[in-house]
């Protein structure tokens, strides 16, 4: 999930700067937390010192920070522009017609035109947006358009709020995007892979997430099915080895080590836990091996469990 600087707010009536340093100081703690798949850096439309929020450059309210250490890094953060250089320009395609109209309506009946966004919102953006009204005051923002095939667009906005659920909200927004687009389909169900369990974390070794882009579709969808169903039963923290859903592979060295799987489906997901984290080392269906052959997936994915560690 990338982060794409919303410059459409304005500034607030009083003490813009305390306004945006409490928005990068609570989005400084937001990168912190583990449990979020978050991308590097801030995307933003231009130059910040092209970019108006008001009557101010955004390089305006990053220079006026007097924390020098929050000023540095907030700089380290804004790095990512113009944004037609940083998001995938495929996902224009959908919106290309620009006899459509795309507009944020506000509570007291006005519009923003908010066309530069859906280049950020195609490529599955979540704003980062100055709390400068009640307005801006959400966890998602709706843009109307004219568009028949996309008239309601739906974007994650942090504002700098009590972030305790925002997994929740990335992962709703992930499968939102997955399910409304036909672009990056791929990508998008990667990180609701790897968000399909709210606050826990999954870790998944590169090699199994190149083993999850060459399934089809719909043994992609029963990997996510088959974590969550787990995840559910209660069966991931602590495991517990039913011998149906789950169960403890063999092999010496592979004591720490789980299949979990779906009979039916063919889908075997070979993993680990450490407290709250869910460790994936490997994925495979059943048509890729029986015997030494699942042997050697087995004892493969508890070397990439521990690469993980």
């Amino acid at each position: 999930m990338n982060f794409y600087f919303n410059h459409l707010t304005g500034l607030p009536a009083n003490n813009p700067q305390d306004v945006f340093n409490s928005l990068m100081l609570d989005f400084q703690r937001l990168r912190k937390r583990k449990d979020l798949d978050l991308g590097e850096g801030i995307i933003s439309e231009k130059d910040p010192r092209e970019i108006f929020t008001g009557h101010m450059t955004l390089a305006h309210l990053i220079r006026s920070s007097t924390d020098k250490d929050l000023r540095r890094w907030i700089y380290s953060q804004f790095t990512r522009h113009p944004a037609n250089n940083v998001c995938n320009p495929e996902s224009l395609q959908a919106f290309a017609d620009g006899n459509y109209s795309y507009v944020i309506r506000h509570t007291d009946g006005s519009e923003t035109d908010a066309r530069s966004l859906v280049l950020p919102y195609g490529s599955n953006c979540c704003l980062l947006t100055m709390p400068v009204s009640d307005y801006w005051k959400r966890n998602s923002v709706t843009i109307h358009s004219s568009n028949p095939e996309c008239n309601i667009m739906e974007m994650p906005s942090f504002y700098g709020n009590d972030d305790s659920n925002f997994s929740y909200i990335i992962r709703e927004s992930i499968a939102r995007h997955y399910q409304d687009s036909e672009l990056s389909k791929v990508d998008a169900k990667i990180d609701w892979f790897k968000n399909c369990i709210g606050k826990s974390e999954i870790r998944v070794h590169p090699e199994a997430i190149e083993r999850f882009k060459e399934l089809a579709t719909d043994e992609q969808q029963n990997t996510i099915n088959l974590v969550q169903k787990a995840f559910r039963n209660n069966q991931l923290f602590p495991i517990v080895a039913d011998n149906t859903l789950i169960k403890s592979c063999e092999g010496k060295g592979n004591e720490m080590t789980y299949e979990l799987r779906d009979v039916g489906k063919g889908i075997r997901i070979y993993f680990q836990c450490r407290e709250d984290k869910l460790i994936i080392g490997g994925l495979h269906t059943k048509a890729e091996g029986e015997g030494k052959e699942q042997s050697a997936h087995i004892n493969r994915a508890t070397r990439c469990c521990q690469d993980l560690h």
